[in-house]
């Protein structure tokens, strides 16, 4: 009985830090009870890992004011009724081992009269 081996060698894949290949806007205008998504596309190897973070602070994913969802290279945060207390700096801060990069943005949020 004859049996080949074959040896198969993977070539690694090349580290690349996070792009963001779509930033967030500046910043958002709205009113109190409007709704808002903020959205950013990111690329790099290994894949970025995304934390969304209001005035410097990380934002959970159990707050029940936000939802924070990732569909491939696609991150966003939602937030279904704004408040005039949301009013602040967002940030979409992507990170792996090559390195890291965020994206701003600030919420402004009007009152109803």
């Amino acid at each position: 009985m004859l049996l080949w081996l074959a040896t198969i060698l993977v070539k690694p894949k090349k580290k690349q830090a996070p792009k963001f290949t779509k930033k967030l806007p500046d910043s958002s205008d709205m009113t109190e009870g409007d709704g808002v998504v903020l959205e950013v596309v990111v690329t790099g190897e290994p894949e970025p890992e995304v934390v969304w973070m209001k005035s410097d602070q990380p934002i959970t994913v159990d707050s029940t004011d936000y939802v924070i969802e990732k569909d491939g290279n696609i991150h966003r945060l939602t937030i279904a009724h704004v408040k005039p207390s949301m009013a602040a700096l967002y940030n979409a801060r992507a990170e792996n081992t090559a390195g890291q990069t965020s994206s701003r943005s600030r919420l402004k949020v009007k009152r109803k009269y």
